[in-house]
């Protein structure tokens, strides 16, 4: 692991504060400023109401600072800018979009599922929060009702849905929101059916049960299965010997939960597959009052016209996530364990100004930039700020910015391209790096070690610049910062 400019380890607060400074320094605005819009492909009509019509069902894009979210603020702005009445009135109903979802898949009848609405506003086109009348078919039967919902809520299964939704079993719920909004002059009563949701529950003393083997078959399995430098015995039993002689034992009684794989790394802790991983959670280092966890995948579930399919698999180890890294090698858990935790594998996130190349075209820059990770852990959604602008400290200006969330594998990079506006004769491209964000995956926290390699720039047209442009720039870092 490498360290900082004074070369210890830094901590969350001096990530944040560097890094931030850094990217003030450079150009003064650099907060996403959605009066100067991105420079980007034009979404052509058909293609924007479909994001929209699936905004509206879906809830994605969950976030509109980066990637296909930005592009669809932008498209909806213009649309809006050019008087399209169908896009505007679909725009406004999309943007305040209903997700209901249960928050387990796989559940004991000790610890139901709870059954979580979310009404948020996405779009900001000043339209009043909607409410909602809900109404629930579960396992075939009629539509009944359950209630109003007008924000973030949620309730457990048992309280939320009609009684047989808390039985034992594999259930299937409809639901239906019929959709008001008050004070719009622009929006008529609506009737919206969600997306289905499926979910099973069992009894915890019933070894018959077929949901149980979502679980049982990721602890049953042998370890070698799930890699072939592990011991040829229980998985469970592995885990648990190595819990309670290097950390301080499972997590849980049982030691294990199940939930959709794809909750491990979606921005929000939100699936969107219906892949089902068993979880094992277990303590570690005292010190840290932290939890590791091991992600096996474990099975599926399949929606067709007439009926839910349930598809134990294979076990599939996905991977171990232990002090914010998101790990591949399952064997290294007990040697990473017996070390200090200040040299457990993080990412660490770089650009270098040699990694960004810029090319002019009128009145817009193409950039493409390459972010590297010289951690011993893969990187899951960072955020990368592409800037251009004018001037240096006090006097910069932005004229463009672009945002992206990727990954990025230990020891290798991601490539990212945008076309932003430059309408000055000289300019600056700054792109600016961050492991630990509002976007990171759910529950986890990954600060860059390493922050002062994270912001890089190159001047646009430095003939035309003045002489001192590159030196006013990295003065204005506040620490050494790469460019020319």
């Amino acid at each position: 692991m490498r360290t900082g400019p004074s070369g210890r380890h830094l901590a969350l607060p001096d990530v944040m504060r560097v890094a931030t400074l850094a990217f003030v320094a450079i150009l003064v605005a650099t907060v996403p400023v959605r009066s100067q819009q991105p420079a980007a492909p034009v979404m052509d009509r058909d293609t924007l109401i479909a994001a929209l019509e699936r905004l509206m069902t879906t809830r994605e894009p969950r976030h509109f600072d980066h990637d296909d979210g930005e592009l669809l603020k932008a498209a909806v702005d213009e649309a809006m800018r050019r008087g399209d009445a169908e896009i505007a009135r679909l725009a406004r109903r999309a943007s305040v979009p209903i997700l209901a979802r249960v928050t387990a898949p796989l559940s004991p009848t000790t610890n139901l599922p709870a059954l979580s609405i979310e009404m948020s506003p996405v779009l900001p086109l000043g339209e009043p929060m909607p409410v909602a009348e809900f109404s629930a078919s579960v396992d075939g039967g009629d539509l009944l009702p359950i209630g109003r919902y007008t924000d973030n809520s949620g309730s457990v299964i048992s309280r939320a849905l009609p009684e047989p939704a808390a039985r034992p079993g594999l259930h299937h719920v409809r639901l239906r929101a019929h959709v008001t909004f008050p004070r719009s002059r622009h929006l008529q009563p609506e009737t919206r059916d969600l997306p289905e949701i499926v979910y099973a529950i069992y009894d915890p003393a019933d070894l018959r049960v077929r949901a149980r083997l979502f679980i049982d078959n990721a602890v049953s399995i042998t370890a070698d299965r799930l890699d072939d430098a592990l011991p040829r015995v229980p998985f469970g039993v592995w885990l648990a010997d190595v819990a309670a002689r290097l950390g301080g034992g499972m997590a849980r009684p049982d030691g294990w939960r199940a939930t959709y794989c794809d909750e491990r790394l979606a921005d929000g802790g939100v699936a969107r597959t219906r892949d089902i991983c068993a979880v094992a959670m277990f303590l570690v280092n005292e010190g840290l009052n932290g939890v590791g966890e091991v992600w096996v995948r474990t099975g599926r579930v399949e929606l067709a016209e007439t009926e839910v399919q349930w598809l134990p698999v294979a076990p599939v180890f996905q991977a171990m996530v232990l002090h914010s890294a998101h790990l591949d090698n399952l064997a290294a858990l007990p040697s990473i364990l017996v070390q200090p935790p200040e040299t457990w594998p993080l990412g660490d996130i770089a650009v270098a100004p040699e990694d960004i190349v810029v090319s002019r075209r009128g009145q817009d820059v193409d950039v493409t930039a390459t972010i590297r990770n010289f951690g011993g852990a893969d990187l899951h959604n960072a955020h990368v700020y592409v800037t251009t602008g004018t001037g240096a400290g006090r006097t910069a200006k932005t004229a463009g910015l672009r945002s992206f969330v990727i990954d990025i594998p230990r020891g290798g990079s991601t490539t990212i391209t945008a076309t932003l506006p430059l309408t000055a004769a000289y300019g600056v491209v700054l792109i600016h790096g961050r492991q630990f964000t509002e976007h990171s995956p759910f529950g986890t926290m990954a600060p860059d070690p390493t922050p002062e390699d994270a912001v890089a720039f190159r001047v646009i047209n430095p003939r035309a610049a003045p002489r001192d442009y590159v030196s006013l720039l990295r003065r204005g870092c506040g620490f050494e910062c790469r460019g020319f």
